[in-house]
């Protein structure tokens, strides 16, 4: 199983939703285009495996988009995926240990019978004023 990617559409990503099942058969495996604001990976290592020391020196970026992950950590989520123009393009439901990275468009979260417990990243500096529109 891969990882689902959910597109506009004029084929736009604007989400990628990695199942709890999803095993990866490299060392990296990335979900997310290169070229994404945000980036989605699955890393496989071997026992006692090193991943060299390093940091990420201070680099100028240009982010359109307030990019979210998901992290489902028990119950179930129902999730709403809008494009642009706010037009609903599908429906899924995370479960536990599901990860959805959310790139572009709208959307709609609502706790299923069990509740949910989960865990939102996203991009920062965050001024809800001015990063989110309901709609």
């Amino acid at each position: 199983m891969s990882a689902e990617f959910f597109l506009d559409n004029n084929g736009n990503t604007i989400a990628v939703l990695l199942r709890s099942q999803v095993n990866s058969h490299e060392s990296v495996e990335f979900y997310s285009n290169q070229n994404e604001e945000f980036q989605l990976a699955l890393m496989k290592k071997k026992p006692f495996e090193i991943i060299q020391r390093h940091f990420h020196p201070l680099q100028p970026r240009t982010i359109m988009h307030t990019s979210e992950a998901i992290i489902m950590r028990e119950g179930e989520l129902e999730v709403e995926l809008y494009d642009d123009q706010r037009v609903v393009l599908v429906k899924v439901i995370l479960k536990a240990q599901d990860i959805l990275i959310l790139l572009e468009g709208g959307h709609g979260f609502r706790s299923l019978d069990s509740g949910s417990v989960f865990v939102e990243i996203k991009q920062g500096p965050y001024d809800e004023g001015k990063d989110k529109v309901h709609f």
